[in-house]
């Protein structure tokens, strides 16, 4: 992959492992189409009912493994998740492609480098040489954060300088911020909030 010119204008996305066409990649996507045509944005899925979706309603989008997919990740410039680089097909990644990760969440809960992974990380990980796509697992180019608060938490989590955590918000939630295109103008009504943290270590060391 490193072998081949990028395409400057052209930027691949994906979304939970391929398998979804959802979280802040798919509006971010969206946004992409419909404001920036000079950019060929392109899905990519390994999902037969995401892609038949995409299909039908003329958006992008390429399967996760086929000659045309691998090509694209050949050759984009940028390439998009909210989860990881399996997102997209990790193995035709190089380093010489822009990694954005717009993420999914807010750390409360320790992530990435700061979990047992960052001492496996530099006690054996970071020395396969041999095995690319498998050492920079974790390394992105930009991470996009909600607050001054979360950026400190991805600054370790993601080990990356603040310049390149700039404070975004998320993509999907956008929506609730435009009141213009909005059913739920009235800011008098009562909202009810779920607050669901994630402990999925709970228990554990």
């Amino acid at each position: 992959s490193s072998l081949f010119p990028k395409k400057k204008h052209l930027w691949i996305f994906g979304a939970w492992k391929g398998e979804s066409f959802c979280d802040n990649s798919k509006y971010f996507f969206k946004y992409m189409i419909q404001n920036h045509p000079e950019v060929k944005s392109v899905w990519i899925t390994r999902n037969n009912s995401v892609y038949k979706y995409l299909k039908e309603n003329s958006l992008p989008v390429e399967f996760y493994g086929s000659l045309k997919g691998i090509w694209l990740h050949v050759r984009a410039s940028v390439a998009v998740m909210n989860n990881g680089k399996y997102d997209l097909n990790r193995n035709f990644l190089s380093s010489r492609t822009k990694m954005v990760q717009l993420w999914h969440g807010i750390p409360l809960k320790k992530i990435a480098y700061d979990t047992y992974i960052g001492e496996v990380y530099d006690s054996y990980i970071k020395y396969l040489f041999f095995l690319p796509s498998f050492k920079d697992l974790l390394r992105f180019d930009m991470v996009i954060s909600t607050s001054e608060f979360m950026t400190d938490r991805f600054m370790t989590a993601f080990r990356l300088k603040k310049q390149y955590l700039p404070v975004t918000g998320y993509p999907r939630n956008d929506i609730f911020y435009d009141l213009k295109n909005s059913n739920n103008t009235d800011r008098n009504k009562t909202y009810k909030v779920l607050y669901a943290p994630t402990h999925r270590n709970d228990g554990l060391n």
